[in-house]
């Protein structure tokens, strides 16, 4: 929240996928993604999100055993273009439900870790569910929550919200 209160309301953006990898600007800083995560490293003192979080503890859940030094992954939806390549966070006025939708949460990509530092729901990307079968989850509004990864769905509008 103190990230969209400096950037004029907008959410961070990211890089995603190959495209993203070693590119600057995005919420967290990555290299050597692959299609098998285990290669994926990444750095938070290099990404947009570290000036407001200076701790590189924050970035990993001590659940998270991969080693790779983030946990997370952002809503693609949340990012203008939809999180292709690099690109730029959309402005809180551009969410309708703040409360219901997701910012952050843990990412499962099969490989039970991160691949990237973006999320859509879909098969490749699913919440963790490392905390006795759900994950946490920070949305727009600036809350956090837990939740199974069966509560979450695209919605009507295909942005990533929870169902209660």
């Amino acid at each position: 929240m103190q990230y969209n209160n400096d950037n004029d309301e907008a959410m961070p953006g990211a890089a995603c996928g190959a495209g993203g990898n070693g590119q600057i600007g995005g919420w967290i800083y990555y290299t050597g993604f692959t299609s098998a995560a285990p290669g994926t490293q990444f750095d938070p003192t290099r990404g947009s999100l570290y000036s407001f979080v200076k701790s590189t503890g924050v970035y990993v859940c001590p659940s998270d055993s991969a080693g790779q030094k983030d946990s997370y992954a952002i809503n693609a939806l949340t990012i203008q273009g939809g999180c292709v390549n690099i690109g730029q966070g959309i402005g809180l006025n551009a969410i309708q439900e703040p409360a219901g939708t997701i910012l952050f949460n843990e990412e499962n990509d099969g490989y039970q870790q991160g691949s990237d530092d973006g999320i859509a729901v879909t098969p490749a990307n699913v919440p963790s569910p490392r905390h006795i079968g759900g994950s946490n989850f920070a949305l727009c509004d600036g809350h956090a929550k837990w939740y199974r990864p069966e509560q979450v769905s695209t919605g009507a509008t295909g942005v990533p919200r929870y169902q209660p």
